[in-house]
């Protein structure tokens, strides 16, 4: 069945979203769990991934260093091998070819014949390979999604499908991208995975202000937010705040996309996420402008 224009557009503008997005949406990690106390490297893997399940990268980094260092001093490289490569996504430094190639190599070495450790190599080359080369990283997140599966990490095998969708976004495949992209969106809310539904929330609602459609956006990105809100491990749904800035600004309602950017200031100052204060100011600046208030611009460069 082919699909209507309208939909196509929609799900090109998501390949062309998600390569912006896909960096502020790190999140396909299963949580971490075991008795082991707080403070020993188990716990603090146990904490780390808690937080990364929530996309909430930065504070999950020194939980992560601080257990590597703890695994290599218990001689244990499998679990330091894990910790390390899962401070990867919060370094926007990466060249990703290079990072890649490296991650590759690591799937060789003998510490990654442990399932998890493998799982978690595949999962971060994937994370990579979205924003670089869609078409690896179909095939990387088949692997996710099978491995996943073997291991019973079912709430993760849902997101492999995700990811699977989005990259066949980007590669033009938009019947198995709507297949697997809306299986993933349906299953995040059975399965009380709030980070994936934000994810597709943020995604689309996205998608649909790049193609103008700003009063329908306005439900996927209010559903982002209101998720994240109400859910304390869930981090701040950057997307779907800037997205719905503009959307708001697209409906003509500048009082409205002000406050929120305003807002969305207020709350990053003095925090871990402080550096992503520069994005919102250009989304205020932008209001500014198409309200006609250049003074108000000129004041946010």
């Amino acid at each position: 069945m082919r699909l209507p224009r309208i939909v196509k557009r929609i799900f090109a503008t998501l390949g062309i979203t998600c390569l912006v997005a896909g960096g502020a949406y790190f999140y396909a990690f299963i949580p971490h769990h075991s008795s082991a106390p707080p403070e020993s490297a188990e716990g603090l893997l146990d904490r780390a991934d808690s937080l990364a399940w929530g996309n909430r990268w930065a504070d999950a980094l020194p939980l992560f260093q601080k257990a590597q260092q703890l695994f290599l001093s218990q001689h244990q490289p499998s679990k330091a091998l894990y910790a390390q490569v899962s401070q990867i996504p919060t370094d926007e430094s990466v060249s990703i070819p290079s990072t890649i190639w490296a991650l590759r190599q690591d799937l060789a070495r003998p510490e990654a014949a442990d399932p998890e450790t493998k799982l978690r190599i595949l999962v971060i080359r994937g994370m990579l390979e979205i924003n670089y080369d869609a078409g690896e990283a179909r095939s990387t997140w088949q692997d996710v999604y099978a491995l996943a599966m073997r291991l019973h990490h079912y709430a993760l095998a849902t997101r492999a499908t995700g990811e699977l969708g989005i990259a066949a976004f980007i590669l033009g495949d938009t019947e198995t991208a709507k297949s697997q992209v809306t299986r993933a969106w349906g299953l995040s809310k059975i399965e009380s995975d709030p980070a994936a539904t934000v994810r597709y929330d943020s995604v689309f609602g996205a998608g649909l202000v790049q193609i103008h459609l700003y009063k329908e956006a306005l439900n996927p990105l209010n559903e982002a937010i209101n998720i994240a809100a109400t859910t304390h491990y869930v981090a701040y749904p950057t997307i779907a705040v800037y997205s719905k800035i503009d959307a708001l600004a697209g409906l003509h309602q500048y009082d409205e996309a002000l406050a929120l950017a305003n807002a969305s200031l207020a709350r990053l100052e003095n925090t871990l996420y402080d550096g992503e204060k520069s994005q919102v100011h250009i989304s205020r600046g932008t209001v500014n402008r198409d309200r006609g208030d250049w003074n108000g611009a000129i004041a946010d460069y």
